[in-house]
């Protein structure tokens, strides 16, 4: 997946992806060890607000026209869900609750997210790594 940046485009590796169940929101997982949540429509990250930049100068001799130029902003910082400490493996939404979903990690935890909030609602921690418990997640 490639995100468009301030300064230029970034490339994000995933190793994870899940549609909700009404198709309007993404998430993806990967080396980042973060949550990200895209609008498929638009084919962008859900960002923060947007940035207003700083005005130029005006110039000695005045705005052309004497017309002051528009506020300018730049897109907001994408947003990210952080809780876990190593890539992110697994995610899937809940079948029965469409804002929460389950994602997995290399760090052993399974984490339980609810979109409405910017944090994990519950976590798994295993005492003692075993692989096929943190590469997977599902729902019953």
């Amino acid at each position: 997946v490639t995100q468009t940046t301030k300064e230029g485009i970034e490339r994000i590796p995933l190793w994870a992806v899940a549609f909700s169940g009404d198709g309007k929101r993404v998430i993806s997982g990967g080396k980042e060890k973060c949550i990200r949540i895209w609008d498929p429509a638009t084919n962008d990250a859900l960002r923060l607000p947007k940035v207003l930049r700083p005005k130029p100068p005006e110039p000695e001799d005045g705005w052309p026209d004497g017309v002051e130029p528009p506020d300018a902003y730049d897109p907001g910082a994408p947003i990210t869900l952080k809780g876990h400490n190593a890539p992110v493996l697994s995610i899937q939404f809940s079948p029965k609750h469409a804002e929460r979903f389950c994602s997995c990690s290399s760090d052993a935890t399974i984490r339980i997210w609810d979109l409405t909030s910017d944090q994990h609602t519950a976590s798994l921690t295993q005492l003692v790594t075993i692989q096929c418990l943190s590469n997977f997640c599902a729902w019953s």
